[in-house]
């Protein structure tokens, strides 16, 4: 599931347009917020761009 939010932020796609790779949209989109309300509001990760692209699956 956090390839599939690189895959979204890399690519600039809409979240109903991920991949049926990553698993369903909804389930990759709440992640980040269950992740950060169980953590009170802390940031999962920093993440920067390496410049190679993840793929589309």
């Amino acid at each position: 599931m956090i390839n599939g939010m690189v895959c979204k932020v890399r690519t600039g796609i809409f979240w109903r347009d991920l991949p049926e790779c990553y698993g369903p949209w909804q389930t990759v989109h709440t992640l980040p917020h269950t992740r950060l309300r169980s953590r009170g509001g802390a940031p999962i990760a920093a993440t920067r761009s390496t410049g190679s692209s993840p793929g589309p699956c």
